[in-house]
């Protein structure tokens, strides 16, 4: 079953955001290249995981003990972290705007964000999941 760290609706779109603290092995205090392999695995784990949670909620909007309200139409999957991360292994998939915003996001990052209106943007939906009916 798919979870979410937080939620928060604008409009017709639900933000599932997964949030990740600096617990995880950052890279600067690495010793070993697989040391830093394993955390470039983590960051690139944590956007597939917040990419499935999206797909599951637009593609099964009610389940047994969930129900995305009826007039959200979009889900857009976000990483929280304390840090700048960067999934180097797959560069194409840590995009929310392409070539603009990153998936991965600080907390005034994300405020930032959530304020704009880049996600609105009609490019920005390719990355978004449509929510099925």
């Amino acid at each position: 079953m798919a979870e979410a760290d937080v939620v928060v609706r604008i409009e017709d779109t639900a933000f599932v955001i997964e949030c990740k603290s600096r617990r995880a092995t950052k890279t600067d205090t690495c010793v070993t290249f697989e040391d830093a392999s394993a955390r470039v695995r983590a960051v690139g784990a944590w956007a597939a995981q917040v990419r499935r949670t999206a797909e599951f909620f637009a593609q099964h909007p009610v389940g047994p003990i969930h129900a995305v309200p009826t007039d959200i139409r979009w889900i857009v999957p976000i990483v929280c972290s304390e840090g700048l991360e960067i999934d180097w292994l797959q560069p194409e998939s840590a995009y929310l705007v392409p070539r603009e915003v990153s998936i991965f996001m600080r907390a005034d990052e994300l405020v930032q964000f959530l304020l704009s209106t880049q996600w609105r943007a009609a490019e920005s939906r390719a990355y978004q999941y449509r929510v099925r009916r």
